[in-house]
This record gives structure tokens, sequence and C-alpha cells, in this order.
């Protein structure tokens, strides 16, 4: 948990987590003094770059 604390302090609005193996990407966004996370499985958002969405099949093939 170091570095969510460290990238938190340092004021990173958004970053990402990404699992091959749980074919998964952990978003987590910046919220009031702590992260928010949300779990992508299919489709990836962020709030970060309006209108993107990346499917998750292409990732991990």
């Amino acid at each position: 948990m170091w570095k969510r604390d460290l990238y938190l302090r340092a004021g990173v609005p958004e970053y990402w987590i990404v699992d091959p193996r749980a074919r998964v990407v952990t978003v987590l966004t910046r919220g009031r003094g702590k992260w928010k996370s949300e779990r992508a499985t299919d489709v990836l958002f962020t709030s970060s770059l309006a209108g993107f969405e990346f499917p998750l099949k292409a990732l991990f093939r």
C-alpha cells in the first residue's frame, strides 16, 4: 500500500493496477484524502479521459 499513499500525497489524480492473472484492472481515483476503487472486468472506463473505453479482451489475450 506504500505506493498508494505516496501517489495520493503527490496529487496523482488516478492510477490503474493491472492484474493479468485475474484479468482485471482496478482503477483508483482520488477522492477526499483517499482513493476510490473500481474494478473493470469487461470494458475499462475512466473519468480522466472523456469518451475513453477499452475492451479488456484486447489486453488479456
